[in-house]
């Protein structure tokens, strides 16, 4: 409501947050009139319209969106849907948007923290890789086969001369077990680095007699004596529990992970675990932009939605071509590339092993390899059956050519 003079006249709000996707289909119609919102998506405009909650924003957001669209558009081969959710970021976040064209700011913050969460769960990787790794090194390097054979050996050593021992026991901490239990797969060999003084019963191995000669012995550090049979013990106990072929199964999977963990998006990272654990709680607390970011509206290219492009180093084709291989789009067969190099250098190690995109991206632009033949050695690697003969004879013509 407002007042005037002595009036209070009710004020009907023309939009809210329940009704401004209704005005932004209207845009986004074909018979609108309207031909710059043609390229936007219907799923966008209700994805961000329940963000928006007055008329002059939404006005904002649409003039801003034309601005920005004439002016980098035209150079670069932009998503309209993340112009204009990136717009929406600007009206209703302006300092974080201030903050963001300064290379600062929360969104910084967000993909610094992929960054930290990547590294954090590589770690966890390696760790997992080397503990199974040392496991079967362990294992494979001594000269007993199982966890049985490294009690048994372990009892005769303690007994000594050709005797083995039958029990183990000790008055002043209640422990006593015989042979029997200590050899049962249930028995957990830890618990002798718990003992000290005790006192073993030992027999003969091997005796003519029928009853066996059979001693005590004090052992004033248990724990000590066993220590490296308990660890051997352990090594061969958790390879068994967790089987040998499991054990490599599980290195090779963590090994995978932690190279595919480096290529993923932060989109990719948000949805497979969640905000909460790959975010920093001061990212969170903006709900916009973790909708955006979960959603790939707000993605590693960001910079090429907020600033010009100059094209001094590679030209407008070139980095189309690289947005092409980043957001998995393809283009022409003809499409040809510039400054090829320049093209290599600016992908990431990963981006190589696109087999579908790439191959048919520098195989169109084949020409461009014939200054630098060399350059084809990235791509041999991840040859396959998805090569054709058309594509292999260009290649090798290009070569056949520059030698």
């Amino acid at each position: 409501r407002t007042k005037f003079f002595d009036f209070i006249i009710p004020v009907v709000p023309i939009i809210n947050s329940t009704n401004s996707s209704e005005i932004l289909l209207q845009k986004i119609n074909p018979n609108s009139g309207s031909p710059q919102f043609q390229g936007i998506l219907q799923e966008t405009v209700f994805d961000v319209a329940p963000f928006i909650s007055d008329m002059r924003t939404l006005q904002n957001i649409c003039n801003e969106f034309i601005v920005y669209k004439n002016t980098l558009a035209n150079e670069l081969s932009l998503s309209e849907d993340k112009m204009f959710a990136i717009m929406a970021f600007k009206n209703l976040y302006p300092k974080d948007f201030s903050d963001l064209q300064n290379e600062s700011g929360v969104v910084k913050e967000a993909f610094s923290d992929k960054q930290k969460f990547i590294y954090a769960q590589s770690e966890v990787l390696q760790h997992k890789i080397e503990h199974a790794e040392e496991l079967l090194k362990k294992v494979h390097s001594d000269v007993l086969q199982n966890s049985n054979e490294v009690k048994f050996s372990m009892l005769i050593s303690l007994a000594g001369s050709n005797q083995i021992v039958t029990r183990i026991y000790s008055y002043s901490s209640s422990f006593d077990v015989d042979y029997s239990r200590i050899m049962t797969d249930s028995f957990d060999l830890l618990a002798l680095k718990k003992v000290k003084q005790c006192r073993i019963e030992c027999r003969q191995i091997f005796s003519h007699s029928y009853y066996p000669d059979r001693s005590e012995k004090e052992i004033d550090d248990l724990s000590s004596l066993v220590s490296n049979y308990v660890d051997r013990w352990q090594a061969f106990h958790e390879a068994e529990a967790q089987g040998y072929e499991k054990l490599k199964s599980d290195i090779e999977t963590c090994k995978l992970q932690q190279k595919n963990l480096s290529k993923q998006s932060l989109k990719n990272l948000i949805n497979y675990y969640s905000a909460t654990d790959v975010l920093s709680s001061q990212v969170c607390d903006n709900k916009l932009l973790v909708f955006l970011l979960r959603r790939g509206y707000i993605d590693e290219e960001y910079t090429n939605y907020i600033n010009y492009f100059k094209g001094t180093s590679i030209t407008k084709d070139d980095m189309n071509f690289i947005l092409s291989v980043k957001t998995q789009t393809a283009l022409p067969f003809d499409y040809t590339l510039n400054k090829t190099e320049m093209v290599i250098n600016r992908l990431q190690p990963y981006e190589f092993e696109q087999k579908r995109f790439l191959i048919m991206h520098f195989w169109s632009g084949f020409l461009t390899f014939r200054k630098n033949p060399k350059s084809l050695v990235y791509f041999f690697p991840n040859f396959t059956t998805e090569v054709t003969s058309v594509g292999t004879s260009l290649i090798l013509s290009s070569i056949s050519q520059s030698i």
